[in-house]
């Protein structure tokens, strides 16, 4: 009988040892797992903020070297190819025969002879000032001094 209770109690004992075994490989590997989730999340977050400075970099540099910011705010008042792309002012066709066809010529001469075909330099045919023209005209001298500003700095540099 003492035997029997021996056996059983030494039965417990090694239950108990292998749960508690369990328990303790359970948590060691929790705790690993919550490390390397810590460290994936460092990681993830690294690889967000380089790529974040990356994009922005090569934008700013596509904007210094293209001049997307010119192209993005183009008045409308023609392109080198002598027609109008219609994102301007009052958004001409390309083919400049419309109403509102501000599409002219980058030489400074209205090619529809129409109201609002306006001179490149924000004066319409009559001599007097173009209003819609004017604060893009100002963006577009801003953007050239910026753009001037960039290459002497960068000759500058180069000497």
């Amino acid at each position: 009988m003492v035997s029997m209770m021996m056996m059983m109690s030494m039965m417990m004992v090694v239950v108990f040892m292998v749960i508690m075994v369990m328990v303790v490989m359970l948590m060691v590997v929790m705790i690993v797992m919550m490390v390397m989730m810590m460290i994936m999340m460092f990681v993830v977050i690294v690889m967000m903020v380089v790529m974040i400075m990356v994009i922005m970099s090569t934008k700013l540099q596509l904007e210094n070297s293209i001049g997307i910011l010119y192209s993005l705010n183009d008045d409308g008042h023609g392109d080198d190819d002598g027609h109008d792309d219609g994102r301007g002012v009052h958004g001409g066709h390309d083919d400049d025969r419309d109403a509102h066809g501000g599409g002219d010529r980058d030489d400074g001469h209205d090619d529809d002879h129409d109201v609002r075909g306006d001179r490149d330099d924000g004066r319409d045919d009559h001599g007097d000032r173009d209003d819609d023209a004017l604060p893009l005209l100002a963006l577009e001298r801003v953007f050239l001094r910026h753009s001037e500003a960039q290459r002497s700095k960068k000759q500058r540099i180069k000497r």
